[in-house]
């Protein structure tokens, strides 16, 4: 997609990012990674347009892709309309931007884990049903990166899982999307049908990392 596409796609909307060379000792998934993210947001961290950060790879966009597990379970979204070559494809997380709005001064970047919460409930409202009271905990798991396509490589992925009291969620785009609890092995049937970053994180949780 040209610059100019890109930038009629994402019109202003700027990103939170971070210069490759300030995200050394993240890009391998580690239990260590979680706390130099955030460290790498506070110290480096800025906002640039999305339409250029799309394809700068000199920078990362940072993503919170959240995890829902009830028990052994997990929320398991599947596109059901849209795009030919997306319908049947499945995800294991709900993922997007840290944008300005989650930050109160976009030049203030001194508390990431708050902006990360932030961006996470504002995600989660946008695209489930879920009730933040049914939240019984959040937890950062580990980082990583993609370098498999051009899309995911502009990206830095923060998986995290949020346990839930309940299954009691469900999500807001009937018509794109279809939503389902699934286990580990019932997940594993299906990982040839789970997106690039759900079949990365999906493994993570299944093997844990170092």
């Amino acid at each position: 997609m040209s610059k100019i596409s890109l930038k009629e796609k994402y019109k202003s909307e700027k990103v939170l990012c971070v210069a490759n060379h300030d995200l050394k000792g993240v890009k391998k998934p580690s239990s260590k990674t979680v706390k130099k993210l955030l460290k790498a947001i506070k110290k480096h961290g800025y906002f640039d347009y999305r339409y250029l950060a799309e394809e700068n790879f000199e920078e990362k966009q940072v993503i919170p892709y959240v995890v829902l597990r009830c028990r052994d379970k997990y929320f398991v979204t599947e596109r059901i309309q849209g795009d030919e070559r997306l319908i049947g494809r499945m995800s294991i997380a709900v993922g997007g931007h840290i944008n300005p709005c989650d930050v109160m001064d976009e030049s203030n970047l001194d508390y990431p884990e708050l902006i990360v919460k932030c961006c996470i409930a504002r995600e989660l409202w946008e695209e489930t049903t879920l009730d933040f009271g049914n939240i019984q905990h959040i937890e950062y798991i580990t980082t990583f990166i993609d370098p498999s396509e051009p899309v995911s490589k502009a990206h830095v992925c923060l998986l995290t899982v949020i346990d839930l009291f309940d299954e009691n969620v469900g999500i807001k785009e009937t018509k794109k999307l279809a939503g389902k609890w699934m286990n580990m092995d019932e997940i594993n049937d299906k990982f040839d049908k789970l997106e690039n970053w759900s079949q990365i994180a999906f493994s993570l949780l299944r093997f844990g990392v170092e």
